[in-house]
C-alpha cells in the first residue's frame, strides 16, 4: 500500500495495480486504515502540512518495523516546507513506541557545491 496525495497518470496508476500495490490518495496526516507490518517512508516529510503528524500517522499504522529515509538539514523553499533534524526524528519515534536498530548517516554529493545529509534509520517497535 501506498499513501501519497499525488494522482498520477492511468499508465502508472496501473503499473501500481499490476505490482499489487494498493494507492490510498490522500496526506499522510490523514491516513486512518489498517496496520501494515512494516512502514516505509522515503522522502516524504519535507513535502507534508505537519511533518510530525504525518510520522505519527505512519508510526501508528506500523505493527513491527519502520524504515525511515530523510534528507536532514536542508532549507526550506517552494517544495521543501520543513528543515528536518536527525534528533527530531528520532524523539517521535522513541515517543510513539519504537526503538533504533539500524542507522546510516551521510552526505549524497561529495565533491559537490552543496552535499545533502541525510539520515536513514530501522526501527522496530518496542512491544512487537
Amino acid at each position: 500500500m501506498a499513501v501519497d496525495p499525488l494522482r498520477f497518470t492511468d499508465e502508472d496508476e496501473a503499473a501500481y495495480a499490476a505490482a499489487g500495490i494498493v494507492r490510498v490518495i490522500g496526506g499522510a496526516e490523514d491516513y486512518a486504515g489498517e496496520p501494515t507490518a512494516e512502514g516505509w517512508m522515503y522522502n516524504c516529510l519535507q513535502h507534508t502540512r505537519d511533518w510530525e503528524q504525518a510520522l505519527r500517522t505512519a508510526c501508528r499504522h506500523t505493527a513491527e518495523t519502520f524504515r525511515l529515509f530523510e534528507w536532514v538539514e536542508v532549507p526550506t523553499d517552494a517544495l521543501h516546507l520543513h528543515t528536518l533534524h536527525e534528533a527530531e526524528l528520532r524523539r517521535v519515534l522513541m515517543a510513539e513506541g519504537f526503538r533504533e536498530v539500524g542507522v546510516t548517516r551521510g552526505q549524497f554529493g561529495r565533491g559537490i557545491a552543496m552535499p545533502t545529509p541525510f539520515y536513514a534509520g530501522l526501527w522496530e517497535r518496542t512491544d512487537a
